[in-house]
Order: structure tokens, then C-alpha cells, then sequence
């Protein structure tokens, strides 16, 4: 399972090696190099930890010069590589002791192992690597902390120094999460577009099998709140399985809410809430007294609190409070991690941080936050 280290920069097992569209890596493996030795998208391959750092230098030359790296980066190692570096920046970053460390590996071996596979080896690594791993200073260093101990450190103080940081991540997960709902609702209507029901909900007046990209949104009027500015009807992305999340858009996602007009972005959250409030009640005929309003808090949306900040920019210092709060109000679920991004949160250790504020265990809670 990969553990995200710092900025769009990650750390996974070598055995998962893939470089994803538009991404570098950087392998530490004593595996044969092969084709990657000329690849482009692989920025080093070396077969310890020591070779990776270099004569003279130490971990934190590596890690600095990785922080100046732009674009999504996964580093690919051996176990004991991964353990070494992985528990360097964790002794370097946060505020863990021994225990703390112990705990959190432990957790992120339950959900590796619930998500992808037993890697025995790694978790050994992994668990012996602090008594040895060095802890540098990048307090002058510019970069974004995981957002597990973002959270912990704002559970823990909601104005702390990296407070920026976490709202900045906050606006994007929050902009996704709408995104993903709108997608969604998208993705729904697309694929039963020949539903006579669908074809009513969308502003069909008779039923038609006459449909291509060129005349849905005459056709069907209530589609035209999809406007091209903000939206492509076409696929961008390639596979049928990612055409409907977001990422960037025009290059692998069909939308971009924050290039819509106040005006758009209503009109469309609010089709959106008719949307779901219809498929809802077709699908459970005991709820059909729920509003579409009511329908649109059940869902990522929540009533779209926070859809004018994105839009324009960046959430407010009231609503990055708002937002942390709701985190920690939330039992029995997450909120604010976008499904699509799950794999590279550790999303059980934030279950785990939000009970000890819950609880008011200051003391442990405090190890998880950032220095």
C-alpha cells in the first residue's frame, strides 16, 4: 500500500511498480533496472537507500531536493528502503514517539492488508526502522503534510502553523467531493439515457432513441446546465472507468466547477438535487417524502455550504473551521476524503484521530501532530 509522504509525493512497495500517466518515479530496489534505466518518467534507480542519497550527502539532501519536485512522484523500494525512509520523515515531521509510531504502523498494516495484500516483509521493515531512523529539520522547507496529521494537528489546535495548508487541501477535497457527486448523477443519466423516465428528468418531451453528443442538449434541455465552459460531454480520460471522476479538466476529468458562473454553478447543483431526489425515489418508494434538499445532505454535496468559496477560490477561515468541525462531529463515517482518493489517504488512522479528540486524549492526540 502507498503512504503519502509529502506534496504529490508518495512511497509504495516495489512490487507495485506502474508509472501512471503523467507521473515519475524513483526506484530503490536491487532488482535488475531494465527498460526503466532509459525511461524518462523514472528519475532515479538505485539499489539502496545510500546510493539513492549519495557520497556526501544525507537523507535530508534527498528529501529536500524532492520537495522542490513538481507533479506526482511515487518513490518504489525494497522494504527495508521504504522503512528507512518512511520512518525518517515521520521522526523528522511529526511529533511520534516509539509507541505512537508502533501504533501507526499497525494501522496502516491493517489497511494494507484489508485493501491490498499481505506484504510481510515491508511490516517487519517497517516496524523495527525507528529506533535507527534519523530526524532532520525542513522547518525551512515549503511543503503539504499528509493530511492525516493536518487533521491531527487542527483537531489539536485549529489555528496551528500550518493551518494554510490544510485549508488549501480542504477547498480541493471539498471541490472534489461536489464534483464526484455531480459525476455521478452524470455518469447515471448517461448510461440509462434510453430510460423513458431518465429522458423526462432531463427535459425530453417524447421519447426518443435519436442521441448523440450533438443533440442532447437540445433534446434534452435540462442537460444544457452541463454547459461546455465547465463541462464535456465526451470523454477525455480514455477508460470507461475513469471517465467520470475528476482531475483536471479537458485532460482526465469532464468538469471543473471553479469555471462556472455563480449563476451556472446554482442552477446546476440545484438540477443535481432534482436528479438524485428522482432516482432516489424510484429506487425506494418508502421515501418518497424525502425533499430533494433533504436528499442532497445525505450525499457528498451536503447542501453545497461551501460551493461559492470554491468556485471563486478558496474556502473561508469560518468555513476551514466549519469543515474541521463537521470532521470531528461525523461518527460512523468520514467526511471530506473524497472516495476516489481513499487508496492514498489512510483514512483509518483519521477514524483513529478523530476518537482521540472525540475524547479528549490530548496527550496521544498530540503525538500525531505536526512539528
Amino acid at each position: 500500500m502507498k503512504l503519502h509522504l509529502f506534496n504529490n509525493v508518495f512511497i509504495d512497495h516495489i512490487d507495485h511498480l506502474w508509472i501512471e500517466t503523467g507521473s515519475k518515479i524513483i526506484v530503490v530496489s536491487s532488482n535488475e533496472a531494465g527498460e526503466l534505466e532509459t525511461n524518462p518518467n523514472c528519475l532515479n534507480y538505485e539499489a539502496t537507500v545510500s546510493d539513492l542519497i549519495g557520497d556526501g550527502r544525507t537523507m535530508a539532501d534527498f528529501i529536500s531536493d524532492t520537495i522542490d519536485l513538481t507533479g506526482k512522484i511515487t518513490i518504489y523500494a525494497d522494504p527495508d528502503a521504504y522503512a528507512e525512509i518512511a520512518a525518517s520523515w515521520l521522526k523528522s515531521t511529526t511529533n511520534m514517539d516509539a509507541g505512537a509510531y508502533t501504533n501507526w504502523m499497525n494501522i496502516f498494516k491493517f489497511a494494507s492488508l484489508t485493501s491490498t495484500k499481505d506484504e510481510p516483509e515491508l511490516f517487519t521493515a517497517l516496524q523495527g526502522a525507528w529506533a535507527s531512523a534519523t530526524a532532520f529539520d525542513y522547518s525551512s522547507k515549503d511543503f503539504a503534510p499528509s493530511y492525516e496529521f493536518l487533521l491531527a494537528s487542527a483537531f489539536a489546535d485549529v489555528d496551528f502553523s500550518k493551518k494554510a495548508k490544510l485549508k488549501t487541501l480542504l477547498t480541493k477535497f471539498i471541490k472534489r467531493e461536489y464534483e464526484n457527486v455531480i459525476l455521478e448523477t452524470r455518469r447515471h443519466i448517461d448510461y440509462n439515457i434510453l430510460d423513458k423516465d431518465i429522458q423526462t428528468l432531463i427535459g425530453g418531451t417524447t421519447y426518443t432513441t435519436d442521441i448523440s453528443l450533438e443533440n442532447i442538449r437540445t433534446t434534452f434541455p435540462e442537460l444544457d446546465k452541463f454547459r461546455s465552459s465547465f463541462y464535456r460531454d465526451e470523454s477525455t480520460s480514455g477508460p470507461n472507468e475513469s471517465a467520470y471522476h475528476p482531475g483536471t479538466f479537458t485532460v482526465d476529468s469532464k468538469i471543473d466547477i471553479s469555471q462556472t458562473s455563480a449563476a451556472e454553478l446554482t442552477s446546476l447543483c440545484s438540477f443535481v438535487d432534482t436528479a438524485l431526489l428522482a432516482i432516489t425515489r424510484s429506487s425506494h418508494s418508502e421515501l418518497n417524502s424525502l425533499t430533494a434538499d433533504q436528499v442532497s445532505k445525505i450525499w457528498e454535496a451536503r447542501g453545497w455550504t461551501y460551493g461559492e468559496s470554491i468556485r471563486t477560490g478558496e474556502i473561508t477561515n469560518d468555513q476551514y473551521v466549519a469543515a474541521v468541525n463537521e470532521i470531528i462531529a461525523q461518527s460512523h463515517g468520514l467526511i471530506h476524503v473524497p472516495f476516489d482518493l481513499r487508496g492514498s489517504i489512510l483514512t483509518t488512522g483519521i477514524s483513529y484521530l478523530r476518537t482521540l479528540k472525540v475524547d479528549d486524549n490530548t496527550g496521544e492526540l498530540q503525538k500525531y501532530t505536526l512539528k
